[in-house]
């Protein structure tokens, strides 16, 4: 009975020890992107200079009592004003968890930073690697990681909602996926949950990425992949998987509703045009395609009208690079083989999205911006870049996969190529996750 136990504690910790390593190693891996972080004493410029200052108000507002938050006292010129019905919370009550263990203000604001990076890597990973396998996760979650635009969200904007934002696309995607192909009900729970999460993180990424968020899932519910590698369409057996993603965005709608009701409904009897006028029209902060491709300027300035921004729009050269290359290699496979593949199916759509967002950043997409009205609330056309980054950055995960059915290299020299490639990636990007 003891060898028994012995062998059986032994498989188990074999287990968790090689289900755990990938996860380890992203994180172990992305820590130069959040190094900064972890210096203490230290502090960055950042467009968003607010963010001490909203986590102050917001440990008020519970000491007050005020759960949840919504009346800031000391902001508007000492007359208060109620930011937090408006101004989504979420990384301010992750930054109320730290202030909890007696940490300052400033630390409270770095370790909330780092720990978006670690959770953006861990989630990324997570997502790819059911889809694409472990090496492609780790690929993936690197990309995602070290996008350039990362970068630009936490170090140069300080924009921590929209950064906050990014963290929850993959474990959306994930869960979605889960419950679409498992039909279990504890996923619906999950996926509402990772919803809420986005909902308290920032507006306009809602509004943008739900449309992405409905492609993946008719992509799931209308091709079932079965052992025979080929696709089934059953409409009339998705009638279920439709009412629970249903149920689920409920789910979401209502843990979020403390938050997302006043923001539906009460933001009319407040002044917010002058958030979407002038200086933040929409059509003064589209990117140029040199801006979005080819330059490398870095700097810490703002948006203006023109390609002369004192700021980066790079999507990263790999971040476009090794898209095409992988969407080139993907048509390839597909005259070569003559079967349709859900992993190059997925891949080559999410190619496509990628370079959509980047399209809805150009000036080109105007007629778009006039014609779908709704969207003029993100104000920043490059705020796309954010689906371009994650649409990118999940794509270049089948590469494992089209080098060993493509190209029919051993898992060896595909290890040694990918570890290569994630080399070049950070040495090209990794001066940009820093304070200038």
């Amino acid at each position: 009975m003891s060898k028994l136990i012995s062998k059986l504690s032994q498989k188990i910790i074999l287990v968790t020890r090689h289900n755990l390593f990938p996860y380890l190693l992203v994180i172990v891996l992305s820590i130069p992107a959040f190094s900064f972080f972890l210096k203490p004493g230290v502090y960055w410029n950042m467009h968003d200079d607010m963010q001490m200052i909203r986590q102050l108000e917001f440990e008020k507002c519970i000491f007050d009592g005020q759960i949840p938050c919504r009346w800031t006292p000391d902001l508007g010129y000492g007359y208060g004003y109620p930011l937090f019905n408006f101004y989504p919370p979420l990384p301010y009550i992750i930054g109320q968890v730290f202030r909890s263990f007696s940490f300052d203000f400033m630390t409270t604001v770095k370790l909330t930073a780092a720990l978006q990076f670690v959770l953006a890597v861990v989630f990324m990973y997570l997502l790819v690697s059911s889809v694409f396998g472990r090496l492609g996760g780790i690929l993936s979650a690197l990309f995602y990681t070290y996008a350039p635009y990362h970068a630009l969200n936490v170090y140069i904007r300080g924009a921590m909602n929209e950064a906050w934002a990014s963290v929850f696309f993959p474990l959306i995607f994930y869960f979605s996926r889960k419950l679409i192909l498992e039909k279990k009900i504890k996923y619906t729970l999950w996926l509402a949950l990772s919803f809420s999460f986005l909902l308290l993180s920032h507006n306009p990424m809602v509004m943008t990425f739900t449309p992405i968020l409905l492609v993946w899932c008719l992509f799931w519910i209308l091709t079932q992949y079965n052992k025979k590698n080929s696709f089934l369409i059953n409409l009339s057996k998705s009638k279920s998987i439709f009412f629970k993603l249903f149920l689920s965005g409920i789910f979401a709608l209502c843990l979020s509703a403390f938050f997302t009701l006043p923001v539906l409904f009460e933001t009319k009897y407040v002044s917010v045009e002058t958030m979407f006028t002038g200086y933040y029209h929409f059509s003064a902060h589209f990117a140029s395609i040199l801006q979005l491709f080819f330059s490398n300027f870095w700097g810490d300035g703002g948006s203006i009208w023109g390609p002369n921004d004192g700021m980066s729009f790079m999507i990263g050269y790999l971040h476009w690079i090794v898209p095409i290359l992988v969407a080139i290699g993907s048509l390839v496979y597909l005259i070569k083989t003559k079967k349709i593949n859900y992993k190059i199916s997925i891949s080559l759509i999410f190619v496509a999205i990628g370079f959509f967002a980047a399209f809805m950043s150009h000036e080109r997409s105007t007629f778009l911006w006039l014609l779908i009205t709704p969207i003029q609330k993100v104000q920043f056309p490059w705020r796309f870049l954010n689906h371009s980054v994650f649409a990118f950055s999940f794509a270049v995960g089948v590469l494992p996969f089209l080098l060993q059915n493509l190209f029919k290299l051993k898992s060896s020299v595909i290890k040694i190529l990918i570890s290569l490639l994630i080399l070049i990636l950070f040495f090209l990007n990794k001066n940009y996750f820093f304070t200038i």
